[in-house]
């Protein structure tokens, strides 16, 4: 298969708009989010008033010099919100007369994430300690305990009676990976079309550097093969042991991005 790195870039930014909107719709927040999109020349505008210390739901996609005369236009959108927004920024749109720019509205590059790819392969990974469940309707309301439990989030009983529907959904697989009855570890597999998304990967400290995220990353790739998907993609902070695992599992490098924040 002919890797063009223009298309990937396009393909990971499709795949990644879609894993948030629907990240915003299943989140287990105390306020629901109300994640909204807008289109500005170029530019894919996120806005969340719901959630406005969030980078994540308040980032800008796609901008660069193309729209660097509605650079204005675009921050008083999100003043009217009373937001600051976040600029996602892709190596292919980010250039000296960019940077400058936005270094002159006052942000700067304080953040990156690799973006990476592969072509799901067999190999699953066994381990003789670590047995992988996967979420289903019986066992939700412990997994939905679990990731309040590792984001340090009190557990709403309300709030997880509504939102556990969505871990159950054929595009969102989620396993919890566990050592004896010690639960170790957990992992997305969110998937659209022909395409998934390996995400929320989370290994109880307690646990680290005993193989859950190799056992999860590999139970995902072979079941994104055995159900006939043609690409993953993830992303990671660079040099992290999660950078490493992916590479190791097969998955390559295609971009790194940089989130320009406002300095405060």
């Amino acid at each position: 298969m002919t890797f063009d790195i223009k298309v990937e870039v396009d393909r990971i930014n499709e795949i990644e708009l879609a894993l948030t909107r629907f990240n915003s719709e299943r989140a287990l927040s105390s306020v629901d989010k109300n994640l909204q999109t807008k289109q500005v020349g170029d530019c894919t505008l996120l806005i969340d008033p719901a959630s406005p210390g969030s980078i994540y739901y308040n980032r800008i996609k796609g901008f660069g010099k193309n729209d660097l005369d509605k650079t204005d236009e675009i921050l008083e959108i999100y003043a009217s919100e009373q937001l600051t927004p976040c600029f996602d920024m892709t190596p292919d749109q980010l250039n000296m007369e960019v940077a400058q720019a936005l270094t002159g509205k006052g942000f700067y590059s304080a953040e990156q994430l690799v973006f990476m790819e592969m072509q799901p392969q067999d190999g699953a990974y066994v381990s003789e300690d670590i047995h992988l469940v996967k979420v289903t309707g019986d066992n939700v309301r412990e997994f939905l305990h679990l990731i309040a439990e590792s984001t340090g989030m009190t557990s709403d009983e309300e709030i997880m009676e509504r939102k556990a529907t969505y871990f159950v959904r054929p595009d969102f697989h989620n396993y919890i990976a566990y050592i004896g009855e010690d639960t170790i570890g957990m992992g997305s597999l969110f998937i659209r079309g022909e395409e998934g998304y390996l995400a929320n990967d989370f290994t109880f400290p307690s646990h680290r550097g005993k193989g859950a995220q190799k056992a999860l990353i590999h139970h995902r790739i072979q079941t994104a093969k055995e159900m006939g998907l043609k690409r993953l993609y993830t992303d990671v902070e660079f040099g992290t042991a999660s950078n490493q695992n992916m590479l190791k599992a097969g998955f390559q490098t295609v971009f790194q991005n940089s989130f320009w924040m406002k300095a405060e």
